[in-house]
């Protein structure tokens, strides 16, 4: 699994509810990054994105206790949304026009499957658009061993409590630093301050015109303790 995010010189992601940048290319590099992959954010990260849907293109699972929140943007925006349950779970849970897949000792539970449009650019990759809901962290790693059979095309979105919680499970963290100090109210821990994580990549100086600041694309880490996953057993 992965983290990818954009920082600020002390490691901040946002302000308010709202990210701390928003850099085009920085933009183009987390799409190019993440299409047609899994990607893993919370409820309030996805009620901030354009329209408070999920990303186009790409598995969105989101972390959250409240499912029905979501209803309404699976209708519009998604091709699947689902829930993962035990798999004992009492037939009378399970939506009318839902589906229980047996998947072991639990289940995911499809409650819509509708069709994707291609986008007219990466036409090369799937351009289904599908979204799942996650209980818990446990549940979300579950469910993207499910969707991925590789989980380097897994990517940890935020928000800031998201990214420290999966921060353990992940071998590699795709950071674009901005040479900026605004405000911030919501951090990812400092990698260059962690032991276990090296820097593998200095990255690529760019300036954006727009929030006038210069800014390190690609600044690649690797966790070096890539067994915690499999000591702890989840």
């Amino acid at each position: 699994m992965n983290i990818i995010a954009c920082v600020n010189n002390s490691w901040g992601i946002g302000n308010k509810g709202e990210l701390l940048f928003k850099i085009p290319q920085d933009m183009r590099l987390f799409k190019d990054k993440t299409y047609g992959k899994t990607v893993i954010y919370g409820r309030k990260t996805m009620e901030g994105f354009p329209g408070g849907k999920p990303l186009v293109g790409r598995n969105n699972i989101v972390i959250t206790s409240k499912l029905a929140h979501l209803d309404e943007k699976v209708e519009h925006s998604a091709d699947i949304f689902g829930s993962i349950t035990k798999f004992m779970t009492p037939k009378d849970t399970i939506p009318s026009d839902g589906k229980l897949i047996d998947i072991g000792n639990r289940a995911l539970i499809a409650i819509r499957d509708q069709s994707g449009e291609d986008p007219e650019k990466y036409p090369k990759l799937s351009a289904r658009t599908n979204l799942f809901a996650a209980k818990s962290i446990k549940d979300a790693i579950t469910m993207s061993n499910i969707l991925e059979m590789d989980t380097r095309n897994v990517f940890i979105c935020g928000g800031a409590s998201i990214y420290e919680q999966f921060l353990p499970f992940c071998e590699y963290a795709y950071i674009t630093k901005v040479d900026s100090d605004k405000e911030a109210d919501a951090f990812i821990p400092n990698l260059d301050k962690l032991d276990n994580w090296e820097y593998m990549s200095e990255g690529f100086v760019n300036h954006d015109d727009g929030e006038d600041v210069n800014f390190k694309t690609m600044c690649i880490y690797r966790n070096k303790d890539n067994s915690y996953f499999y000591k702890k057993g989840v």
